[in-house]
């Protein structure tokens, strides 16, 4: 009799077993044709942020693609870069020619650096200012969108266009992020460490971004599993864990120290004058201008510090304010942006200008 009861229990518990198991994957299919299909009208369901996050998983950027979001590739993808910004497919400045018998200031970057509308840029300020320009030209070669991992190879493929240019090496704290990235949003070089050493993926920039994206669609395996990670009911801790964030930083550290020790011997064998600029964001979701420092802010502070390299850590330039007074976010960063106005891009232009007019 016991014998039979516990059959008949165990019997149960596998019907549930099967039942819950068919659940799931129907709701997984049904789940992706509605994603994948022609249905619109739950078309709010097609937002990479459900099923990715940004900063470090090419899948967001692939289903940008996708679902037909608001990233798009670039139409003619550079073979090296990815894409371009105010230079020529051979990296030659578009406003070169007006440098003259000036010294160069060549400022790297990303947008932070190239500046976006509604902010005064810095080559506008800079080249602007009589004293600066009475002897020095700078030419801004931020790109938006680009990882610390772009703007070393622009740096390595540019610099040797210029006779001793001083050279502005700039990133925003999230640049370190976008380095392990291979697509955002159109494809983009990555670096590996292999056997101890830096070593560029052998992966070419295809002509036809959508080619790549065919043949390189999302790995995410349950739609159902990554819609529930980041519904926002699993707890911050706990989707950490699931996701192995902290290995994933200590990637992201072991790789971005690799990429800017690269570009420091870089510009210490040519005996040039640099100085690092340090943008740090504020919007909703990604500030670090005024809060605590995160794991990027004591990483570049303790890399920096140990190199010995002269560095403009741009939070240190707002006005002090009493304790508990408001952060006037407006003043410094476009809202709904996250980029500096023109009057933070004017406090750090003038240590620009100090530093350049320092050198010589």
């Amino acid at each position: 009799m016991i014998g039979r009861i516990g059959r008949a229990r165990w019997r149960r518990v596998l019907v549930a077993a099967v039942a819950m198991a068919v659940a799931l994957v129907a709701a997984e299919l049904a789940l992706r044709w509605v994603l994948f299909g022609p249905v619109e009208s739950l078309a709010f369901l097609r937002q990479p942020k459900r099923y990715a996050e940004p900063l470090g998983d090419d899948d967001f950027w692939k289903l940008q693609i996708a679902f037909q979001g608001e990233h798009r590739p670039p139409e003619r993808p550079h073979p090296v870069l990815g894409w371009v910004g105010w230079f020529t497919g051979d990296y030659e400045h578009w406003d070169a020619e007006n440098v003259g018998a000036r010294r160069p200031v060549l400022l790297y970057g990303d947008s932070f650096a190239a500046c976006v509308p509604g902010a005064r840029s810095f080559h506008e300020i800079l080249n602007g200012d009589a004293e600066f320009a009475k002897s020095h030209y700078l030419l801004n070669y931020g790109v938006a969108g680009y990882g610390v991992d772009q703007i070393l190879l622009l740096l390595q493929h540019s610099i040797d266009r210029y006779e001793d240019p001083i050279v502005v090496l700039s990133w925003m704290t999230f640049d370190l992020d976008r380095s392990v990235l291979s697509v955002r949003p159109g494809q983009k070089p990555r670096f590996q460490i292999v056997d101890g050493e830096l070593m560029l993926e052998p992966t070419p920039i295809l002509a036809d971004p959508l080619q790549y994206h065919a043949a390189h669609p999302p790995s995410i395996d349950s739609y159902l599993y990554r819609g529930l990670l980041y519904s926002g009911l699993v707890p911050r801790h706990v989707r950490a864990w699931l996701t192995g964030e902290s290995s994933a930083i200590r990637h992201k550290e072991e790789l971005n120290e690799r990429l800017l020790l690269a570009a420091f011997e870089g510009l210490r064998k040519r005996g040039l004058d640099f100085v690092c600029l340090v943008f740090h964001p504020h919007a909703p979701g990604v500030s670090t201008l005024d809060g605590k420092p995160d794991w990027r802010d004591r990483f570049l502070r303790r890399l920096l510090e140990r190199e010995q390299v002269p560095y403009i850590w741009s939070k240190d330039l707002l006005p002090p304010r009493e304790p508990g007074a408001p952060f006037d976010a407006a003043r410094f960063m476009i809202p709904n942006d996250g980029h500096p106005t023109t009057e933070f891009n004017a406090l750090i232009a003038a240590r620009i200008r100090a530093f350049v007019l320092g050198a010589e």
